[in-house]
């Protein structure tokens, strides 16, 4: 049986907190460091706000341009290259340390990862991204991934009586830049 809801008894009133809500400030820097995460994610406020921690609220208002000022805008555009070397780089280690999780880790999540970093570099550098590609140009093209990390493995490390393939040229997706600043 439910239990009726009681309307005789007067409401009791909410207790408030004894201290205002935290006002936090953000720097220009913030701003610009938030403003670029949110570029390299694609323009995805909820996400970004909750992986940077500022409220979705104060990011959507800082993307609309509501308390964004010139030299906030200027450290984006300077922050922007370093950002993007830093991405190649990742990338570069993820590429380096592929062959050696060919036999222990997902070489599909290594890939993906090194994927993504050079995606949003790119992106930074005001470049496209590549083509997209069918699902059989990327099955085709994460085998010949594999293939070649293989092929950079040390002999001692195949296990016995496998043979390592010789490299094989893979032709990559060309990308093209765009004019705008």
């Amino acid at each position: 049986m439910a239990k009726k809801k009681d309307t005789t008894s007067p409401k009791r009133p909410r207790k408030k907190p004894d201290r205002p809500p935290e006002i936090r400030s953000y720097s220009d820097a913030d701003k610009a460091d938030a403003l670029l995460a949110l570029e390299v994610s694609g323009g995805n406020v909820f996400l970004t706000a909750k992986l940077i921690g500022i409220p979705r609220c104060t990011l959507s208002e800082w993307a609309r341009g509501k308390y964004i000022n010139e030299d906030v805008l200027k450290l984006q555009q300077d922050k922007r290259p370093l950002l993007s070397q830093r991405l190649k780089d990742y990338a570069g280690l993820v590429c380096d340390i592929l062959p050696s999780k060919l036999l222990t880790a997902n070489v599909v999540q290594a890939a993906t990862a090194m994927a993504i970093a050079i995606d949003k570099a790119l992106l930074l550098d005001g470049k496209s991204s590549p083509k997209t590609l069918t699902d059989d140009e990327c099955l085709n093209l994460i085998a010949a991934i594999v293939e070649r990390a293989k092929s950079r493995r040390p002999e001692q490390d195949a296990p016995s009586g496998s043979h390592t393939p010789e490299p094989t040229p893979v032709p990559l997706p060309t990308t093209s830049s765009n004019s705008s600043p």
